[in-house]
């Protein structure tokens, strides 16, 4: 066949050349640190086809070749399974990626530049190349034989099915040899992440717990595999069961956030994912559980934080607030000492009369004028006018400062561990007297409270803290348009949520920055006078308690917020 002319052209210095990919998908196959049964079966199968005493499948490298396949051989090369690149012309297959047929090897060109082959006693030779099904070309399919003859064209025909059926062989090994690699490195991925991670059968199995459960669970996987989780005394245990039971049972998703008391005995958070992993045989579910207690610290402490720096931001318009009802009471208080004085010159004279000898007939008569008299003047009908408002405008007074103070000691209440039920419109009347002042003179308020609007079970401190940064960003906002706002606040019942609803006439959000205004530390206010975290804890909580926010606004109309949360309140802790 022409072939063999065609390897003539070929310089034997570029047959021995190997660059970096061809070398890459060599390692790929896993046949450099052995051998293949079903590739030695095939060469068997190649010695018969083509009655070739000596078969070999060739895997040429830099520094020899790796008989990966082979029928016939003998000695050094059966024991090692090794040839040095001049006992074979298989990388010259290769690099050409096309069969070389060689009838007579003594007077073939190819066969002069290899003595070593002719050393061997080979005087003719045979090989096609294996390819795989990208299309390079990584090993050889080679017959030799000690005398010279011709190939026929069923033999050639049938030496290249069988490197077809190499190729499926070398690829079944690359592609067994990467899903070792890939579980190799999943495992060391698995294994070296800080979350706990199971694989659980439908009969409640442990089939697959990575190195942080073994550490939590206080055993090896080796013990873990097959174990029931039920029979596990690691306190998270039940609650793994519990979501895989969950998924398994009911198909969907699970996120949710527990607490699970340690075996140290403090509280720590745990969030948990839940999902169906389907099988060929069984369903199973794959369970990540992420201890996020110091998260949730950090979460709490930057809440306080932040509503410790709302109070601070507020402190002169709360000063305010309490020093207007200070002031006139303090006048009134002023007023009713002079009162009393002005009482006391009225009473002075009658002093003496009132002591005088009780069978003083005229006494009483004379007293009634007196009395008569005095009260007619415009100094005390003043009194009796007076007198009674300013007592009251007092009492309100003090009741304002008493109310703006409880509302203070309220909000910066630590609040509770656990959800509580709550009156959401007494914590927006109590979020609106705190922030009174950033609003009072550039908008009228309104509020449109549901009165059977029901206790909503929620963290409600928190709640308090969203609220606030809402009137407060509202506030500024109409400040910041230059024109009177209105400003409206109202709740209603929408099935199991209840709406929260703060709407402004303010400068609005520009349609540029609407998807980043609850991203952390973005903020359109001029230094030091945002964080940029006020809507990115308002999101969190919100987003805590299963709830959405969302918001709707026009740039140079205004914008409403609404939040939506479920009246039954959080499904985790």
């Amino acid at each position: 066949m022409s072939v063999a002319g065609e390897a003539e052209q070929v310089p034997i210095s570029a047959t021995t050349a190997f660059d970096s990919t061809r070398l890459r998908a060599i390692h790929a196959t896993g046949l450099l640190d052995g051998f293949s049964d079903v590739l030695d079966g095939l060469a068997r199968a190649a010695s018969q086809l083509v009655s070739a005493p000596l078969v070999l499948v060739n895997l040429p490298t830099p520094t020899g070749l790796r008989l990966i396949g082979m029928t016939g051989a003998t000695g050094e090369a059966a024991n090692r399974r090794t040839l040095p690149l001049s006992r074979s012309l298989c990388d010259v297959v290769v690099q050409t990626e096309t069969p070389l047929i060689i009838d007579d090897l003594v007077s073939h060109p190819l066969g002069q530049q290899r003595p070593g082959m002719q050393q061997l006693g080979v005087r003719s030779y045979l090989a096609v190349p294996i390819s795989s099904r990208r299309g390079r070309t990584l090993a050889a399919f080679s017959a030799y034989d000690r005398t010279t003859r011709v190939w026929t064209a069923e033999q050639i025909a049938g030496l290249e099915d069988l490197a077809r059926a190499a190729a499926v062989e070398i690829e079944l090994r690359i592609s067994r040899r990467q899903r070792r690699s890939r579980e190799q490195r999943f495992t060391a991925f698995m294994d070296h992440s800080p979350f706990i991670a199971a694989l659980i059968n439908d009969r409640g199995e442990l089939e697959y717990a990575n190195a942080t459960f073994e550490l939590h669970a206080g055993t090896s996987a080796s013990t873990l595999a097959g174990t029931p989780l039920a029979t596990l005394a690691f306190p998270l245990a039940p609650v793994i069961e519990a979501h895989a039971n969950a998924v398994l049972r009911d198909g969907a998703n699970i996120e949710r956030t527990e607490q699970v008391i340690s075996s140290s005995g403090d509280t720590r958070h745990w969030q948990l994912y839940a999902f169906a992993v389907e099988g060929e045989d069984e369903r199973r579910a794959g369970v990540v559980a992420v201890d996020i207690t110091e998260r949730r610290q950090l979460e709490g402490q930057l809440q306080r934080a932040q509503r410790l720096e709302s109070i601070g931001q507020l402190a002169a318009g709360i000063a305010h607030e309490i020093n207007t009802p200070v002031q006139y009471v303090s006048d009134n208080v002023r007023f009713l000492a002079d009162s009393f004085d002005r009482m006391r010159r009225l009473l002075d004279p009658v002093r003496p009369s009132c002591t005088a000898s009780s069978d003083d007939a005229s006494l009483p008569c004379a007293l009634q004028g007196w009395v008569d008299d005095r009260l007619s003047t415009e100094s005390a009908a003043f009194l009796q006018r007076e007198l009674p408002s300013a007592l009251s405008q007092s009492l309100d007074g003090l009741n304002r400062i008493a109310g703006i103070v409880r509302s203070v000691k309220q909000f910066s209440h630590p609040g509770t561990s656990a959800a509580a039920l709550a009156d959401i419109n007494h914590a927006l009347s109590l979020a609106l007297t705190i922030t009174r002042n950033e609003w009072r003179y550039v908008a009228e308020c309104r509020t449109d409270f549901d009165p059977a609007l029901p206790l909503t079970r929620c963290f409600v401190t928190e709640l308090n803290q969203v609220f606030l940064n809402l009137l407060v960003n509202a506030g500024d906002a109409m400040r910041d348009s230059g024109r009177p706002g209105q400003l409206r606040v109202a709740t209603q019942r929408d099935g199991a949520f209840v709406v929260i609803e703060i709407a402004d006439t303010g400068t609005g959000i520009p349609a540029g920055i609407a998807d980043r205004v609850f991203d952390p530390f973005f903020t359109t206010k001029a230094v030091g006078s945002g964080t940029g975290q006020g809507l990115a804890i308002a999101h969190a909580v919100v987003d805590r308690h299963g709830g959405t926010i969302r918001f709707r606004s026009v740039e140079g109309q205004g914008t409403t917020f609404e939040v939506r949360l479920p009246i039954a309140g959080p499904t985790s802790p």
